[in-house]
């Protein structure tokens, strides 16, 4: 398996609206031409549970309306996705985006959707397998080496079906 690294530099001015136009137009790029046959799954990771939850705001409805695929976000304080009727709970959400490694139709076999893209804080125990899921964006990259490997090794295993696994890094220009 591949992984590929991209680091993104972002310009000062404007610099929160520059970052979140620049991961709209990268999540519907990656939706648009996956890297590894049919899988459009992201994962994208904040430091904080406030700007998870307003990427999800604001990007959740914009990809369900450009692209169909569900959006998923899990923080400590918040669990929710776009999937109708589901009453979402960590589990759940976490099967509903990996779920050929946590064999969903085992354990939720009346919901035939699938979360494509998930917003998350370092919640996720190291000890989860979501890789199903092929990029990994870290919005906002952390300083500590070991949370980043925290974070990629959740994709990043030795059973991952992806050929090609892609690191994306956000820094802001100081």
């Amino acid at each position: 398996m591949q992984l590929t690294p991209i680091t993104v530099h972002i310009p000062q001015k404007d610099a929160e609206y520059n970052k979140l136009q620049l991961l709209q137009t990268n999540l519907l790029l990656k939706i648009a031409m996956p890297f590894n046959e049919c899988n459009r799954k992201v994962l994208v990771f904040t430091s904080f549970s406030d700007t998870a939850e307003h990427l999800y705001n604001k990007l959740a409805p914009i990809i369900l309306k450009e692209t169909q695929l569900h959006v998923g976000l899990v923080t400590n304080n918040n669990i929710k996705c776009t999937i109708p009727d589901i009453k979402p709970d960590f589990d759940t959400i976490l099967t509903l985006f990996s779920p050929k490694t946590k064999t969903k139709g085992k354990i939720i076999p009346d919901v035939e959707m699938e979360i494509d893209v998930l917003f998350a804080t370092d919640c996720i125990p190291k000890e989860e397998n979501l890789q199903d899921c092929d990029c990994l964006i870290n919005y906002e990259a952390p300083e500590n080496q070991d949370i980043m490997d925290l974070r990629i090794g959740l994709i990043d295993k030795k059973n991952s079906p992806s050929e090609k696994i892609r690191l994306v890094n956000y820094y802001d220009n100081d």
